[in-house]
């Protein structure tokens, strides 16, 4: 299946490559903490609604049918909105928010783990910025897939916040303890073994150690 071949082994994957500069290692940081923070709300579908992978499956189809548009408009060329010029990204960002307006939390805050150190807080935000947009896709997918309403994404979403910062507790003691933590629970919702690959990895994403 998409989760129990690609999804865990991707994030693992993306976790050890290499980091040979600025630009790579933010990049790298952005989407590891938009698919912990996937995992994270597939752990709650999961122990508050009971859902299998089947129904994971469908939310997750809905979910990257819609990044793909949020994708190629964001790579796309800018326009005026309103006799502004937007860039790819605000547009794929106005256009999500759009989409997604009527059941995600207005309230919804991304939690900072720790306050960063000042060379750090762009990086830090852009976490941020990534995990929120998965947070909308992943919305968006659990609305058009299994009709989910507003009270219960926002109950997603609070759940999958909390899940997010167990996540980050075990990580301090080092990023392969998190991600052995994300993996047993994605092995227990797909029924097969997720295991965590650090050959290779030479950078901590969430830890102070790759341990």
């Amino acid at each position: 299946t998409y989760w129990g071949k690609n999804a865990v082994r991707q994030a693992e994957r993306r976790f050890i490559q290499e980091r040979n500069s600025t630009d790579d290692r933010e990049n790298d940081t952005r989407k590891a903490t938009a698919e912990v923070f996937i995992m994270c709300i597939l752990s709650a579908l999961y122990d508050d609604y009971g859902m299998g992978e089947a129904r994971l499956q469908r939310a997750a189809d809905a979910a990257c049918e819609r990044s793909e548009r949020y994708e190629q408009t964001k790579n796309g060329l800018p326009r005026l909105v309103d006799g502004k010029k937007k860039t790819g990204q605000e547009l794929a960002d106005m256009e999500l928010d759009r989409d997604v307006a009527d059941y995600f939390p207005a309230d919804f805050v991304f939690p900072i783990w720790k306050m960063p150190k000042k060379r750090d807080i762009a990086l830090v935000y852009n976490q941020r910025a990534a995990a929120t947009t998965a947070a909308k896709l992943y919305a968006y997918g659990m609305h058009t897939a299994l009709g989910f309403g507003a009270d219960r994404i926002k109950k997603v979403m609070e759940a999958a916040t909390e899940n997010y910062r167990m996540f980050r507790e075990y990580a301090d003691s080092g990023d392969y303890y998190g991600y052995t933590i994300l993996a047993r629970k994605m092995s227990q919702i797909l029924h097969c073994p997720c295991d965590v690959v650090s050959a290779g990895a030479d950078r901590p994403i969430f830890g102070d150690t790759l341990d």
